[in-house]
């Protein structure tokens, strides 16, 4: 991974840093229906996460309907604390190289949060792979953003292998 930059940048993290580090606070801050919604929605809207205007009003009330529930939203920080405590992870992370999955590589680029060569770091990680490809006003969430385009290319590379 020399030269590629591995880490999101830093405006970005926090969201990263406060649910794998301090969860049960955040939760706790988070103590109602709304202010659960709210936060969530900012993931969809202002965060970074997607590629501008690509959620609709309606689009992010669906997406963020689940976490609405306390127990749901506190849920889906666990895979944030595992990052940071090796006591929270139910197994072994798997590092290294993969030289048996065939993988296809598809990245928003207008995701901000996850690294910015996450592509290039996966396409140097699986070594069976097709892509990157690299899916212009398209962020982090690739079948809603680029539902079209994601179907096509996985039905074509699904066929292919």
């Amino acid at each position: 991974m020399a030269g590629m930059r591995t880490r999101p940048p830093v405006e970005v993290m926090d969201y990263f840093i406060r649910q794998g580090t301090d969860a049960d606070a955040l939760a706790a801050e988070l103590d109602t229906d709304e202010k659960r919604a709210e936060y969530i929605a900012a993931f969809y809207s202002t965060r970074l996460w997607a590629h501008p205007d690509a959620f609709s009003a309606d689009d992010i009330a669906w997406h963020v309907q689940p976490f609405r529930d306390a127990l749901k939203l506190r849920a889906s920080f666990t895979n944030y604390e595992s990052a940071f405590d090796a006591t929270k992870r139910t197994e072994k992370p798997l590092y290294g190289r993969n030289s048996v999955t065939p993988t296809l590589i598809l990245f928003g680029t207008s995701d901000h949060v996850i690294y910015p060569d996450f592509d290039l770091m996966a396409a140097t990680v699986f070594e069976i792979h097709d892509g990157p490809i690299r899916i212009e006003n398209c962020g982090h969430f690739v079948p809603w953003e680029a539902a079209e385009e994601f179907i096509f290319r996985t039905v074509d590379y699904c066929r292919g292998n």
